[in-house]
């Protein structure tokens, strides 16, 4: 996923289903410049931060 997509599901009124390694996350922050995210994993409650390269859309 690119930073702008990830912007744009951060700021949406939409549920946008994202994963990391498989697992859903929410996205909670994304710095442009470093081009990282803060995701909750949403099986643990887990906080990590992540390339935004290394989340998925899955377009559900």
């Amino acid at each position: 996923m690119d930073k702008n997509r990830a912007k744009q599901i951060l700021n949406s009124t939409n549920t946008v289903e994202v994963q990391y390694e498989n697992k859903p996350v929410w996205i909670e922050d994304v710095d442009g410049p470093s081009n990282v995210a803060k995701v909750r994993r949403l099986d643990n409650g887990m906080h990590l931060t992540v390339s935004v390269n290394d989340l998925h859309e899955t377009g559900r």
